[in-house]
């Protein structure tokens, strides 16, 4: 879509308001087990439904989020909601799944943080099992110690953390290193040009690292057969894709999840 004149502008006075009037909508990206191809969870994805403008992807908006410093009090709701939305498709009798939500580093080294995830899932009555946090690099981890107390102050709550986009941030193998993931993501870009040696090499690598280090792996990015073919053969766990599933609203998703385990 052409940006239209003054677009960041309106939208830098609107986003203040967006969440009272419910203009955000959560939308999920199934994940599914390599082998068998059943749904095992989904990621949690943002949209905001603009008056004027349509729905927006997270890229228009995010940063001029981050400028107006809204990003916290919107990474709460999105952390509640789907909490919550996981719960009520469990009441609902659909199979259990583990919904993860994306953070920022810079969540996992605030001394309180874990308190904030404690309560969505005590106000969701959601089982933390079925919640995962995945880390997204933003800036430089500046407290190794406060991240590594939020890790295991999260698995004290049956929540499982992720290395998101693992191979594109420049702290990912010392973050690996240092702590306590349960969850590796490999980037999209290290399934792209799979018919080059090195490529292919640098995949396999890093896929294998995963699982000597008993680490799930979960690949990003799959939009083609061969791909998926390819992590099936290295044994990697799980994938997401617009091969295997695109982004959907809470409404398509549970009916995808209904039909997927008919």
């Amino acid at each position: 879509m052409k940006k239209p004149p003054l677009f960041e502008i309106r939208l830098l006075n609107d986003l203040p308001h967006a969440l009272k009037r419910r203009e955000f909508e959560l939308y999920f990206q199934p994940q599914f087990d390599v082998s068998t191809l059943h749904v095992t969870g989904a990621e949690t994805l943002i949209r905001w439904n603009h008056p004027l403008f349509g729905t927006l992807s997270p890229q228009a908006f995010l940063p001029l989020l981050e400028y107006l410093h809204l990003d916290e009090g919107l990474d709460a709701w999105v952390l509640k909601e789907a909490c919550k939305q996981n719960k009520q498709w469990q009441q609902a009798g659909l199979p259990p799944i583990k919904i993860g939500v994306n953070a920022y580093t810079e969540r996992f080294e605030h001394p309180n943080w874990s308190d904030l995830v404690k309560s969505a899932l005590e106000e969701s009555e959601l089982d933390g099992q079925w919640l995962e946090i995945e880390m997204t690099e933003h800036s430089k981890l500046t407290s190794i110690h406060e991240a590594y107390r939020t890790i295991q102050a999260l698995d004290d709550l049956g929540v499982q953390v992720a290395l998101d986009d693992f191979g594109t941030g420049h702290a990912s193998l010392f973050a690996l290193k240092v702590l306590p993931f349960h969850t590796l993501k490999l980037d999209k870009s290290f399934l792209q040009n799979l018919d080059e040696t090195k490529a292919t090499t640098l995949a396999e690598s890093v896929v294998q690292m995963a699982k000597r280090l008993n680490l799930t792996m979960v690949a990003e990015g799959v939009e083609e057969e061969d791909q998926l073919i390819f992590l099936k053969t290295q044994g990697c766990h799980q994938a997401q894709g617009y091969y295997l599933g695109k982004p959907m609203n809470q409404t398509s998703f549970a009916t995808f999840l209904k039909q997927q385990n008919a």
